[in-house]
């Protein structure tokens, strides 16, 4: 299958007014056994709880072929978040799960069983899916996960940081997990998303990055400080509990307590 997507918009999807955005931000949506969607309701109010400038958009990538999920995160957004929807600042978009090749042998790049390397395959397209819907739409690209909070102060660190290292670099790393918190320049997302998709059965998507970023001869630039954090006790991948889930600190009747999300 050559590398061609189709998709079917939920909510319509545009360049940002007023010409191209100097920041999108990617995150991918899919349920969860157990907890559904609360991981994205909460992490998106992280995420919209940081913006400050109207040239950053955000594109939510429902990798959901349920109905009922799609209308759900849908209408999150609409009750919660209408004042982003109405400017344009969140886009809403999903993939005819038609144009995926179904994977019926995978390699063995791993000892992990068909099941697991089939959930890394999907988790592949869905990222090269979504980086080919944004590619050039933006100066750069933030990829998130939708179990992700957010520091406050995130996207003017960013900002900051990418001043400070000037333009001649392939990638920026704000988090040590995945391919979390990890900025690119936009002009390079459609040669990423083509990389991914020729090599999805032979790697998870994660190590496909780092080798994207070997091809381009350039070193690892990590910001120290760790912009985002990881909270998804519960994987997509049924049966799979994270154990390294960031914990959320909370007041309650006035006593500090620690608790995951969900």
């Amino acid at each position: 299958m050559t590398f061609t997507i189709m998709v079917f918009l939920l909510v319509a999807m545009s360049t940002v007014p007023g010409g191209e955005a100097y920041l999108t931000i990617g995150i991918p949506v899919v349920s969860r056994p157990s907890v559904g969607i609360n991981y994205f309701k909460y992490s998106i109010s992280t995420v919209l709880r940081g913006l400050r400038a109207s040239d950053t958009r955000i594109v939510i990538f429902v990798s959901e072929t349920n109905h009922t999920i799609q209308r759900e995160i849908g209408r999150h957004l609409h009750r919660f978040h209408q004042h982003f929807l109405d400017r344009n600042i969140i886009n809403i978009c999903t993939v005819n799960p038609d144009v995926y090749p179904e994977p019926r042998t995978v390699e063995k790049f791993t000892n992990e069983g068909f099941q697991r390397q089939k959930w890394r395959i999907r988790q592949s397209l869905d990222y090269a899916t979504l980086f080919h819907i944004v590619r050039d739409d933006s100066e750069y690209y933030l990829h998130l996960e939708d179990d992700v909070i957010c520091e406050k102060d995130y996207l003017l660190d960013i900002r900051k940081f990418i001043v400070e290292q000037g333009g001649s670099w392939t990638l920026l790393e704000f988090s040590e997990q995945g391919f979390i918190g990890k900025l690119l320049h936009g002009s390079s997302l459609d040669h990423l998303a083509r990389y991914i998709w020729m090599f999805r059965k032979e790697a998870p998507v994660d190590w496909l990055l780092m080798r994207f970023r070997g091809i381009q001869k350039d070193r690892r630039i990590y910001r120290g400080r760790i912009l985002f954090h990881h909270i998804g006790l519960y994987s997509s991948l049924v049966g799979q509990i994270r154990k390294d889930a960031y914990r959320i600190s909370r007041n309650t009747a006035g006593k500090n307590s620690t608790s995951w999300v969900g």
